[in-house]
């Protein structure tokens, strides 16, 4: 599948999810709330956390039955979308996020569903039942790591609402060009004496 198709794949799953989070947003602790609207190019965290949250399902190297089903559904190739963090140095924060998904154990199943009601009630309880919920995941998202891999994540994937291309050049789905290798372009080299310029 052509990664043009699957980077719109991972977005339409990310709105989904990014949209049943505002729903869950007055549901969730003040200062986790405040860390979700944390500014991220002219997005916001919630639009980081949704693309992370979809990139961590659509890889699913937790290998979950019920991730695997939604991949499926979705269309998602695992490949690709280890390709595309990979090329934004998000590949490390999306791979933590997979031993957070546990966390959102129902999540995948809902998600099928499709029903933004039902997923915001998800996305809220498995926040609020977290042990430590509010200091943990706000700390994880405001680390270093998240915040360098939630600006590039946005400038690539704008957030639904931004009305706007993304700022990086997309690159082509197949190579345009053949570039000679160095050692082959040596291997045509003329070897033929030079002559002094007079």
């Amino acid at each position: 599948m052509k990664r043009g198709e699957q980077r719109a794949k991972l977005v339409e799953l990310a709105t989904l999810i990014w949209r049943a989070l505002d729903g869950a947003l007055p549901s969730l602790p003040q200062n986790t709330q405040a860390v979700l609207r944390r500014p991220v190019v002219d997005g916001d965290l919630r639009w980081a956390l949704s693309l992370m949250i979809a990139a961590a399902l659509g890889i699913n190297r937790s290998q979950r039955a019920d991730v695997a089903a939604l991949m499926r559904a979705r269309g998602l190739d695992s490949d690709v979308q280890r390709v595309l963090m990979a090329e934004m140095g998000a590949g490390y924060v999306v791979a933590q996020m997979d031993a957070l998904l546990p966390r959102f154990a129902e999540l995948p199943r809902t998600l099928l569903s499709e029903k933004g009601e039902e997923i915001a009630a998800v996305l809220a309880r498995a926040v609020n039942t977290w042990p430590d919920a509010a200091r943990s995941l706000n700390d994880w998202l405001e680390g270093v790591e998240v915040l360098h891999a939630a600006w590039a994540l946005v400038r690539r994937f704008p957030d639904p609402n931004a009305g706007r291309a993304s700022l990086w050049g997309e690159p082509p789905d197949t190579p345009t060009a053949v570039t000679t290798q160095r050692g082959e372009r040596f291997d045509h080299a003329d070897y033929s004496a030079r002559r002094k310029k007079r």
